[in-house]
Parts: structure tokens; sequence; C-alpha cells
């Protein structure tokens, strides 16, 4: 049981086969490095003090690109990147959820919808993919 979400997701996410390295809030330019952005909202709360809250992560990875025509480069990056998406949902489906602190249980984990095919910026050498999901979770009152 971990001390806090934050670990929690954290420890989650690093039995993703497809995190080589995981950076909390921030991380490295280029190398492919994954970063947990987390947020936290309450959904609604009950009489009895509980409340239904989500928290939200933004998974992010930069990656290097090309800019040659004809290189099939960029499509293996986003191909490995959905396989982070693939990943949540399977550990999704199957009720596998981060074990979060005493008093506090997660419902479900719903991916967030992605307008942008994963890509949200780039620079001169490297492109910056960005996943989100949302965890839902019961804290007691």
């Amino acid at each position: 049981m971990a001390d806090n979400k934050h670990q929690a997701v954290w420890a989650w996410l690093m039995g993703c086969p497809h995190i080589r390295d995981l950076f909390f809030n921030c991380a490295q330019s280029d190398g492919g490095d994954a970063a947990l952005v987390p947020s936290e909202s309450v959904l609604q709360k009950f009489i009895d003090g509980s409340s239904l809250r989500s928290y939200d992560v933004a998974l992010t990875r930069v990656a290097p690109c090309s800019f040659e025509p004809n290189d099939a480069q960029n499509i293996d990056r986003l191909a490995d990147f959905e396989q982070l998406k693939k990943w949540i949902e399977t550990q999704s489906a199957a009720g596998c959820y981060p074990e979060f602190p005493d008093g506090e249980v997660v419902q479900e984990i719903e991916l967030l919808p992605c307008e942008s095919g994963f890509a949200v910026a780039q620079d001169a050498r490297s492109c910056k993919y960005m996943l989100q999901f949302r965890i839902e979770y019961l804290k007691k009152g």
C-alpha cells in the first residue's frame, strides 16, 4: 500500500513494459523519457463526508523525430507510444488498479479523449506525445 496517490500511480505505471524511464511532473527533453503529471478534483460530495474524486494524469513522452521524406521513424514512435494506451486499457478492463492509500478506493480508470493523435508539440528535433487518463476513486469520510 502506497503512502499517497502519487506513489501508487507511479508504482502502477512502473509495471508497464512500455515505460523505460519515468519522471514525476517533468522529464528530460529527449531520449523517450515519460513524465507523470497529475491533477485532482472532487466530482461529488456525499452527506456522510465521503466524496467521489478524480485523479487525472497526463502521461507525456518526448522522443526524437524525423523530418526526412519517406522515413517511417515517426510511425514507429507513435506506435510505441500507443502501447502505453493499450496497457492502460488492459489494466483497467482487468480491474488491475493502483493501490491507493487506506480510505481511498479506485472505482475505475478511463482514457480521456485525445484529438491530436497524441502529438502535442514539436521542435526541430523532437516530438512530445501525451495521453491522459482519469482514475475515479471514492474517498471515505
